[in-house]
Parts: structure tokens; sequence; C-alpha cells
């Protein structure tokens, strides 16, 4: 493959990682999200998506199909989780791409150092999912006491009157400006008014939430729907409420006995660059010796895989969402 080609594949690879950035950073007016009550609209809304550039598209098909479905399930209820709904599976891995060729340039002619340019290539494609992993799970915190309140909402207006669509729409001013359940809850009337059944748009809003109760509230809904007596239908729709306050109670508890090895994981984790600042500092001969020399580079490249390897430990394993 010659040169201009290469260069043709890095520079697409890098424009479109900085236009998918920049567009995970644009505003999002919920209140005329909440205004749109037809299909038109919403499609006017979707057709500013970067994806539907051409190529992108192009290159999703491409990606849909070789990728196996759970993979790409699991990476777009990331995205979802993580507030970034319109990012798709696609340009993630764009994104990525266009990581590793930035960290590998950075590497090697910066540092001059291709063992550090390989090894930090490795770490930029893996660095977009970490950060979105990270966004995620503090989001999936901030909606958790949310979701609760929203549950036991639902289910007692839905006991009220039987209409769940009615019962939603009821319960969504008493979230405003609670984010980010306002901005879910504006968008799952969005998708009932569009013709989503209500039982699919509570399951979208479990997904995007990352709350298993909300799903399970759906599907209690779907059984008491076939349910002959108003008596039956009430105590089945409320055992999703019943089981969330049991399982929170039981979060609240083990998280307090997380909270300490966690804040003491990212302790000691810090303290590794404090350790590479003081000696930068204090030793002359301790730069060149870590960049240029073979056993230098090594060490290097071992340091900045132990610290990524350890934010996503500490992240995934530790400060995740408890199950």
């Amino acid at each position: 493959m010659s040169l201009n080609i290469w260069i043709t594949i890095i520079a697409f690879v890098i424009i479109n990682s900085i236009l998918i950035i920049l567009r995970m950073k644009e505003p999002v007016d919920q209140e005329e999200k909440a205004k749109q009550k037809n299909i038109r609209k919403l499609r006017a809304m979707q057709a500013l998506n970067l994806r539907e550039n051409a190529l992108i598209q192009k290159y999703n098909d491409r990606l849909d199909e070789k990728t196996k479905y759970d993979k790409k399930y699991k990476v777009e209820s990331l995205l979802m989780q993580a507030g970034l709904p319109k990012v798709s599976f696609g340009e993630i891995k764009i994104t990525q791409m266009g990581f590793s060729v930035l960290s590998f340039l950075a590497g090697f002619f910066l540092l001059g150092n291709i063992l550090i340019a390989v090894v930090l290539a490795g770490v930029g494609y893996f660095s977009p999912t970490i950060i979105v992993s990270i966004i995620a799970n503090k989001r999936m915190g901030q909606m958790e006491k949310q979701v609760g309140s929203f549950i036991q909402l639902i289910t007692e207006r839905y006991r009220s009157h039987g209409d769940l669509a009615k019962a939603i729409e009821q319960t969504a001013p008493d979230f405003k400006g609670m984010e980010p359940m306002n901005s879910e809850l504006q968008r799952t009337i969005l998708e009932m008014q569009v013709g989503t059944p209500t039982e699919t748009a509570i399951k979208n809003l479990g997904r995007r939430t990352g709350n298993k109760f909300l799903i399970m509230f759906s599907n209690y809904y779907s059984i008491s729907a076939t349910l002959g007596t108003e008596d039956a239908r009430d105590r089945i729709v409320s055992q999703a409420w019943l089981q969330f306050n049991e399982d929170y109670k039981m979060k609240q508890t083990l998280r307090e006995q997380i909270a300490g090895p966690r804040n003491e994981a990212y302790f000691m984790l810090a303290f590794i660059p404090a350790v590479i600042a003081f000696q930068i500092f204090t030793n002359d001969d301790y730069l060149p010796f870590m960049l240029h020399s073979l056993m230098g580079q090594m060490g290097t490249a071992g340091i900045i895989l132990v610290i990524v390897g350890s934010v996503w430990f500490i992240n995934k394993k530790i400060g995740g969402p408890l199950d």
C-alpha cells in the first residue's frame, strides 16, 4: 500500500475522531426535545447525527456484519448509560483508532521511542471505552436514587387509573431539573409519542439507565395486563418497587464497605506518578534513562500498562455498579 493511501487513511481516522469528540460535547436542549410531538420532527433531529455521513454509515454496516451482536449491544448500552446515545458503535471504534494513531505518533515523534509508541497505541485504543465507562458509572450512580422514586411514583399512579403511559407523563414533571433522570424521561415520553409501545419504552429506559428493575417493571406490567382482577394486577406491578427497595438497602451497605478499599486503591495509584515527578525534578539522568535506554523503555512501558490496567480494574471491579 502506497504512502499516499496510508496518509489518507490516517487523516480520515483522525478527522472523524475529532468530529465525534466534538459532537459528544454538544449541549442537548431537553426542553426542546420534549416539545417534539411527531415523527417528522424526530427524523429531523436524527438527520443531524454524524452517522448520516455516508462514509460512517458504510463503516457501520461493515462492522455490523463482522461484529457479534452481544459485543455491539454491550458497547451501545454503555454509550447510552454515559449519556451519549447519538454515538454509534462504529463511531466509537473510529474514535478508538484515532486515539491509537495519535498516541502512537506522539510516542514515536515526541519521545522518539518505538517501544513506548506501540504501548501508547494500545493504551490509546482502549482509552475511549475506559473513559466512557467511568462516565457511565458516575451517571448511573446519580440516577439510582432517582430511579427508585420514579418506580414508586409510576406504580402508585398506575394502580390508581391503570394507564402506564399516562402515569409516566404525570410523573415526568416531578423530575424537572433533576438530571440525568429528567433527560431520560423526556426521551421516553418522546418515544411513546412517536408510537413506541409503553412496555418497550420502559425497557429502553432501563437499558439507558443501566437499571434492571425498570426492565423488571416492564415485564411485570406485561404480565399484569393479562390478569383479570385489579388486585392481582396491582400486586404484580408493585413487586418491582419492593425488590428495588430491598436491593437498594443492601447495596448501600456494600458501598460503605467498598468505599474504603476503593479510595485506598486510587491513592496508591496516584503515588506512582507522584514518584515519577519527584524523580524527574531531583534526578537529571532519570528521563534520559527511562526514555532512551532499553531497560528504561521497558520500565516506562510497564508503568504505563500498570497505571491504565489499574484504572480499568478499579473502575470496573471495585468502583463499578453493584449487581
